[in-house]
């Protein structure tokens, strides 16, 4: 952390945020320009041995999480989502069986360690990654030919309570291909909503159960029939969570 994130600007003034370093010049300047009723907030170099830090994921060297941090790291692994709702993509117990299916490193993110097997070959590249990347443990699910690919973000509060922030969308380019980008289309939000929150409140009831609250951003993946498919759990803040609370202050000053 030698530059504060892009979460950063939403942190508030509540609680220190953590930064090795001071912020680059001009960013808290440029913050307060563009970011309707920004709060600056308060940075320190150090964490208090007595401490308790509300973490981005579980880190080693803190003494003193808010959250259990075995407890987080389960949560997010994909090796869980079986256990939080029905409505998630079949395991299956190999790679040759069905074809083509999906593995995936329990702890991958933004699609590092996620592989699609059609061939032989696929199954190689995937077994080489695993071998590289120290062996980690892994998933093989079903392959699901998707037709919608949304995520939302939300708060999970100790009493089980959800503050909704809102969803995303990714499109297809012109070649057919999934974007990377995502859009946030603030008319579609309610529409959104309705849609992800029975695999909202499946995750919500685990994390619960488990003692887990906070930051959560899920992914949702629905095919041809409009069935849906649980395929991620992000308990933490997630890269498009700022986009969308500035999305909404940003409708609501200016219009946009």
């Amino acid at each position: 952390v030698l530059a504060p994130c892009r979460y950063s600007l939403m942190n508030g003034a509540t609680y220190p945020s953590y930064l090795r370093d001071v912020p680059p010049e001009g960013l808290i300047e440029h913050w307060k320009r563009y970011v309707p009723s920004f709060v600056v907030p308060p940075f320190v170099r150090e964490i208090p041995n007595d401490a308790q830090v509300y973490a981005y994921l579980p880190v080693e060297h803190i003494a003193h999480h808010v959250n259990d941090p075995h407890v987080h790291y389960h949560i997010a692994g994909k090796d869980a989502l079986n256990l939080m709702t029905h409505k998630t993509t079949k395991l299956l117990a190999n790679t040759q069986d069905k074809r083509p299916c999906i593995c995936k490193t329990t702890h991958s993110m933004g699609s590092k360690g996620i592989f699609a097997i059609h061939t032989d070959q696929d199954e190689q590249d995937f077994n080489r990654f695993l071998e590289e990347s120290g062996n980690p443990t892994f998933v093989v699910t079903e392959f699901v030919e998707i037709a919608r690919n949304v995520a939302c973000h939300f708060f999970i509060h100790p009493s089980g309570d959800v503050t909704w922030f809102g969803s995303n969308e990714n499109r297809r380019t012109p070649d057919g291909d999934w974007s990377t980008d995502s859009a946030i289309i603030m008319d579609d939000q309610d529409d959104l909503c309705a849609l992800q929150m029975p695999f909202v409140q499946d995750v919500v009831r685990y994390c619960q159960a488990l003692g887990f609250w906070g930051f959560c951003g899920i992914d949702v993946l629905f095919d041809g029939a409009g069935k849906g498919y649980l395929v991620d759990v992000n308990p933490r803040v997630t890269g498009t969570c700022p986009a969308i609370m500035l999305a909404h202050l940003l409708r609501d000053k200016y219009g946009y």
